[in-house]
């Protein structure tokens, strides 16, 4: 990992799906996990936030962090190897997933 001046390492996430809990504020997620890559406001109030590094590697890490009334209410996050992890525990493959 390169070491940046004035700014501290952001955290894998890897790392930071494993600190993720219901009920934490964006402004939380944020410290933790850094500035996501994108993020949308859908018409029911609930925002999503996106941190897609591998839209730049071509992997397919990332985390996509929902929120409602400023409070986490789940997150998908899917690893390197395409297993997909989520905040109610549950583990799948998504490159074994049929329609």
């Amino acid at each position: 990992m390169i070491a940046t001046f004035g700014c501290a390492p952001k955290p894998s996430l890897a790392t930071c799906h494993k600190s993720l809990q219901a009920g934490m504020s964006e402004a939380k997620v944020f410290s933790l996990c850094g500035k996501p890559t994108m993020g949308k406001a859908r018409p029911d109030g609930v925002s999503i936030h996106n941190y897609m590094p591998g839209m730049l590697t071509g992997k397919t890490e990332a985390l996509h962090v929902f929120f409602e009334n400023d409070k986490l209410i789940h997150y998908n996050y899917i690893d390197n190897a395409g297993i997909s992890h989520n905040l109610r525990g549950e583990v799948k493959d998504i490159n074994n997933v049929r329609p």
